[in-house]
């Protein structure tokens, strides 16, 4: 349960609770939740004053080939995260290189205020597949650029997946890498190479003011949307020792360590986009 009061009010009461019941005898299936998406971290950049963005998270196969066993484990529920100016996600299955339809999830008028867990198909994913989620922003009335954070104003990308048997992991999310900025900044026309490199120039390390105030054409956008959708790095914890299916075996670049996790997070904004700048 999340708690807000950016106003500052005094006084405020909350009466919320829940009540457990327990059973006599034990269920045939004890349920998982299971977080997938893009890591929470600031190097998740939602450009300022644009109709649709998207953020792409990723929960790899070779995370899946490592947690989940052999015979697939069954998804029967979902809750849908972004902050206020996520408008619409979608939660799509790769398998064996094709997009599985209908997706996974989705919800094309998402709204911060009405957020739920609901019921989904249920369906069965396997060791091997891909999670994809999609997250798409509109901010058109947002002269800031928005990064992704834990407060309500910053931006998230994540789903909340409810599946039967519980397996070996809770998070199976993706993060950028250095390769990620190098992408974007090659897939941008010279003149727009050009211009990031001008405003570097002119800011220095203040990137927040760089993305600011770069112009962000369709072709700019499209590069920086594929730029995380492409490139990125699996997060997927905890992890056993060996695969739960015997099928498969360890990726070692599934295994990232909570360190890594953490460095990850306190990374700024800068080490995403300096180094393609001062080229």
């Amino acid at each position: 349960m999340h708690y807000d009061n950016p106003d500052g009010i005094s006084n405020v009461i909350d009466r919320s609770g829940m009540n457990i019941t327990y059973l006599s005898t034990g269920r045939k299936h004890n349920a998982g939740a299971l977080s997938v998406g893009h890591n929470v971290t600031p190097l998740m950049i939602v450009p300022p004053g644009v109709s649709k963005f998207s953020i792409y998270g990723t929960c790899d196969s070779s995370c899946t080939s490592m947690g989940i066993p052999c015979d697939g484990v069954t998804v029967f529920a979902n809750l849908f995260h972004t902050h206020l100016a996520g408008v619409a996600l979608t939660l799509n299955v790769i398998r064996d290189g094709k997009v599985v339809e209908p997706p996974l999830d989705q919800e094309l008028n998402y709204d911060f205020n009405f957020q739920e867990t609901r019921p989904i198909g249920p369906t069965k994913i396997y060791p091997g597949d891909t999670l994809v989620l999609e997250c798409v922003y509109q901010t058109v009335t947002t002269n800031d650029v928005l990064v992704g954070g834990l407060a309500t104003t910053d931006e998230m990308c994540l789903s909340y997946l409810n599946y039967y048997p519980r397996s070996a992991f809770d998070v199976c999310i993706s993060f950028p890498t250095n390769q990620t900025s190098s992408t974007f900044y090659t897939g941008l026309s010279t003149s727009k190479q050009g211009e990031l490199t001008t405003l570097g120039g002119q800011y220095g390390n203040d990137t927040r003011a760089i993305i600011n105030n770069f112009v962000w054409d369709i072709h700019s956008l499209e590069a920086l949307e594929a730029a995380y959708k492409t490139e990125y790095a699996p997060i997927c914890y905890p992890m056993p020792e060996k695969a739960v299916c015997d099928s498969f075996n360890l990726d070692s670049g599934a295994r990232v360590t909570r360190e890594i996790l953490f460095f990850v997070f306190i990374s700024s904004l800068a080490a995403l986009f300096i180094n393609q700048i001062t080229l």
